[in-house]
């Protein structure tokens, strides 16, 4: 059992201001080794842009995954369908589900029953 005082991720969002000194509690910093700077925009146009962190002192309020949804005009293609793939005894890749652009990770991960997938078509715009 963790100890009481023990921190948990409980979010993660995305933070901006015009502000160069704007710095918010939380912001994630770079770990690479780096020392590169923690503004996500960095040598970009635009806002001085962080991502952040608020915590819990509660296990069962923090976050267990992570997944990223990048939109904006500067991708070449649109998704245009979505679909459910379900696999009963196997894992999945691309490679297997033939006809589509992309595919998720399994959604019915640590759950028992069928591998479970969204899949997805692309347009190029």
């Amino acid at each position: 059992m963790p100890s009481p005082s023990q921190q948990y991720v409980s979010s993660l969002t995305i933070e901006a201001s015009n502000d160069k000194d704007f710095f918010p509690p939380g912001t994630c910093v770079d770990q690479s080794g780096r020392q590169g700077s923690p503004d996500c925009n960095n040598s970009f146009d635009g806002d001085y842009t962080y991502a952040v962190k608020t915590f819990t002192t509660n296990p069962s309020q923090a976050i267990t995954g992570l997944s990223i949804c990048i939109t904006g005009d500067s991708m070449p293609t649109r998704i245009r369908d979505v679909q459910l793939w379900r696999s009963p005894d196997d894992p999945v890749t691309l490679a297997d589900a033939v006809g589509w652009d992309g595919i998720s990770t399994d959604i019915n991960h640590g759950r028992s029953g069928d591998y479970l997938y969204l899949v997805w078509k692309n347009d190029r715009v």
